[in-house]
């Protein structure tokens, strides 16, 4: 009975909480909003008009208005006889209506246009088979190999025509399936000449689904291409190709000093090169859990975190901050400012400002501000895996790793190592969990032994891989030990993979609708135990505890 008083109390406290910080309230309604209209928004645009489902919209933002006018009327006019301004359950309901209404209004402006695009798009592909095309397009991401494409992301210079509509090129973009391992770059111009058809899903992977959330439509598959390099092409996105451009650099004295699979474990640890492994490696790495580990992504931003306080711990906490962000910007800036790097960045620096000033409530505002703004920035944000995996590692350490960091307390003393890589790796790896299980459907037993062990090791040869690439050119002999130390390090991260993978068990694929089901109910334990075990300072004399006894 004292466990469900607790747990009731609780969460009484956090709603009182919630509804005090309207910035948090919001947040939490614009993201609920974000996610439920774009899945009910693609349902219905099977079945009505894109015109039909903005009047429905709107109509819907008339009823809740309707019924919140005459609640405001009626509140004003009995103010005297309602009671506290904070506790007044009426006033709650009318700050919850007005966040949902203003969510729903601002999701509806940012989604709608984006639905309008998918549904004349879905109207052209309704009675598509394939058609033989020609275009000019540019390459516009970075280039990912896989075991018998390369896979390239191109944006059209012009305006497609498919069963007579025109589609803007503007506002595709198309997968091209090149077999031939050209040299191609980013920023590259091309001319494809090929079929190109809508994707087709598979048995177990929404592959249709997939491409869509990353705005792809169409595919080509091993097209007739002939490149140039286009200048106006690279005059638009100068900074970019520069900073690629330095990123080729550092992959070649990658490549020149360390053999594979080495070179191409630090290429993806460090820069986020997508490289080709055996296909025993890869799925090593799939049965350890740890596939996210060598592609960079805004996990390997909360590792580089780590290993920067460690380097200076003598440094106060706050202005270690100051040299957190300036660390985090410098690994995006080497590795090509790849979306999910730039994300987890800005997410990390403006918790990291809000350290700065001693302001801890405002992390947990941050936070949800953060992602509130990319997700009015970009809706379909929601579905980046990379995404996904910034703010669990965040939200890990904000509010898994304080839980656990207090239950080691009760049972150990405290130490160095293990309170600054083995806690704050578990507490990532818990939060994001969840979400490696949706994306690669399957569940490990030994995802968090090995991120455990694996991490504290990866952090270091970030750093030390860096300082390798920095000293090549500036004097080689110092390069050269770096490397060795990485070398060491990368063996070690082989040989544990390699090994958990030559065990041939302990991991389980999970299909859908089952999948679903586990990252719920791990989703929901997590929010429970936080709710329960998270640590508040003074809890005795906890202003919203106080209030909800």
């Amino acid at each position: 009975m004292c466990l469900i008083n607790r747990f009731r109390r609780r969460t009484r406290a956090l709603l009182l909480y919630i509804m005090d910080y309207k910035v948090i309230l919001f947040c939490l309604t614009y993201i609920l909003c974000n996610v439920l209209l774009i899945v009910v928004l693609r349902k219905l645009e099977e079945v009505y008009t894109i015109r039909q489902i903005i009047l429905e919209i709107i109509g819907i933002l008339l009823i809740f208005t309707l019924i919140l006018v005459p609640i405001i009327i009626f509140r004003n006019g009995r103010k005297s006889k309602i009671g506290s301004f904070q506790n007044n359950m009426l006033h709650n309901i009318i700050v919850l209506l007005t966040c949902v209404i203003v969510s729903i209004t601002l999701t509806s402006i940012r989604i709608c246009p984006i639905i309008v695009k998918e549904s004349k798009v879905l109207s052209v592909n309704r009675s598509f088979t394939k058609s033989f095309i020609e275009m000019e397009a540019y390459i516009s991401e970075d280039v990912e190999k896989k075991h018998n494409y390369v896979y390239l992301y191109v944006k059209p210079l012009e305006d497609i025509t498919l069963n007579e509509t025109k589609l803007y090129g503007k506002d595709l973009y198309i997968l091209v399936k090149e077999g031939r391992y050209k040299d191609y770059t980013i920023g590259m111009m091309c001319e494809f000449t090929g079929y190109i058809e809508v994707p087709k899903s598979f048995d177990d992977f929404d592959y249709k689904l997939y491409l869509k959330n990353k705005g792809i439509f169409y595919i080509m598959d091993s097209p007739k291409v002939v490149c140039e390099t286009s200048s106006s092409v690279q005059q638009k996105q100068i900074i970019k190709n520069n900073l690629i451009y330095l990123k080729n650099i550092m992959l070649k004295i990658i490549d020149d000093v360390l053999n594979e699979p080495q070179s191409s474990l630090l290429a993806g640890i460090l820069l986020g090169s997508k490289r080709l492994f055996s296909v025993e490696f890869e799925e090593n790495q799939r049965i350890a859990g740890v596939s996210h580990i060598v592609s960079a992504s805004g996990y390997n931003v909360t590792v580089l975190l780590l290993v920067v306080d460690r380097m200076f711990f003598f440094v106060p906490k706050r202005y270690r901050n100051i040299l957190d962000i300036l660390f985090i910007w410098l690994f995006a800036v080497f590795s090509g400012l790849s979306t999910s790097i730039t994300r987890a960045c800005i997410m990390s620096s403006v918790s990291l400002v809000a350290l700065f000033f001693g302001r801890r409530n405002m992390v947990h505002i941050s936070l949800l501000l953060t992602v509130t703004i990319f997700m009015f920035y970009n809706p379909l944000v929601i579905y980046d895996v990379g995404f996904l995996l910034s703010v669990g590692s965040m939200f890990g350490l904000v509010y898994v790793l304080p839980i656990i960091t207090e239950w080691r307390g009760r049972f150990l003393k405290k130490m160095a190592f293990l309170d600054d890589s083995v806690l704050p790796t578990l507490a990532c790896t818990l939060a994001t969990l969840p979400i490696t299980i949706s994306t690669f459907g399957s569940i490990s037993i030994w995802s968090v032994p090995a991120n455990t062990v694996v991490q504290p090791v990866i952090g270091n040869t970030m750093l030390y891989g860096f300082l390798g690439i920095l000293f090549y050119k500036l004097f080689p002999p110092v390069a050269y030990l770096f490397f060795s130390v990485v070398y060491v390090q990368l063996k070690y991260f082989e040989l544990i993979i390699n090994y958990i993978g030559g065990l041939s068990l302990g991991t389980f694929d999970i299909s859908s609708p089952y999948s679903t089901i586990v990252v719920t109910s791990l989703l929901i334990i997590l929010a429970l135990a936080i709710v329960y075990f998270y640590p508040i300072e003074n809890e005795k004399y906890n202003y919203y505890l106080k209030n909800s006894d």
